[in-house]
């Protein structure tokens, strides 16, 4: 009989004790429960990374992809996966389970842009890491929406710069003039990463056009050390429409 107050630690250790084949069973009946809206954002990955029997991959649109992403986004500003606990001496460094989910579900979503950007769509892309980045750097300014038990900030999150960045510059490089290309890219890494800004700087020259090489090296002369970029971001983002904005998913012109 279904129990109503099981969590999720409840449903991971009865799943360990599946057989594969009990497994696969299961699963196949959540995907005949869900409707297909929800089927992506459990299934997505499974079923882009499937092709057999030379059978076409299905794949998330980038306009639906970015859909999911406003949807977390507004959920993680609206503190739904917060979940605290009383801090002790023994349990500082503990992660509620509201904070794995959020952490798993956020490094899931940039995994699944980062393959978007491969298929074109690049100024939904672009704003999709965009309104990602936007959460790790709120934490790095101090917002709770998810709960630390301990010091807490977007390098809590583990989030894999080394693939994100290039494919957010590979994208931003066919959207932006040159001067607001070099503005976006370097704050980005200096609010991120500056611990490996060399490395990810060469990433934002390798992507660039030579017009944004050049803004990058005229940027780099005469701003101050650090940038911030949560400045341009909350412009950006409380300028735009998400789902107005991001066309068709095959808008690669410059804006």
């Amino acid at each position: 009989m279904y129990n109503s107050q099981a969590n999720r630690g409840d449903l991971e250790k009865s799943l360990q004790r599946l057989k594969k084949v009990d497994l696969i069973a299961l699963l196949g009946r959540a995907f005949d429960e869900l409707s297909e809206s929800k089927r992506a954002p459990v299934f997505g990955d499974l079923l882009e990374s499937s092709s057999t029997n030379g059978k076409k991959k299905v794949r998330v649109s980038a306009q639906a992809l970015l859909k999911q992403i406003v949807d977390f986004h507004v959920a993680s500003l609206e503190e739904r996966y917060r979940e605290d606990f009383a801090v002790n001496s023994k349990n500082y460094t503990d992660e509620s389970e509201g904070t794995a989910k959020w952490r798993r579900e956020t490094n899931r979503l940039f995994d699944r842009v980062i393959t978007a950007s491969k298929s074109g769509g690049a100024q939904a892309v672009c704003y999709a890491f965009e309104l990602l980045f936007d959460l790790l750097l709120r934490l790095d300014d101090g917002e709770d929406f998810i709960f630390f038990a301990d010091e807490g900030g977007s390098w809590q999150i583990m989030s894999d710069y080394e693939k994100i960045f290039p494919a957010y510059f590979s994208c931003l490089a066919k959207v932006t003039q040159p001067e607001d290309y070099a503005r976006k890219a370097c704050s980005v890494i200096a609010s991120l990463a500056e611990h490996a800004d060399k490395k990810h700087l060469e990433s934002a020259r390798k992507a660039a056009s030579s017009e944004q090489r050049k803004a990058i090296r005229a940027y780099l002369k005469d701003k101050p050390k650090r940038w911030n970029a949560r400045r341009w971001l909350k412009d950006a983002l409380s300028q735009k429409t998400p789902m107005r904005d991001a066309g068709d998913g095959n808008d690669d012109g410059e804006s």
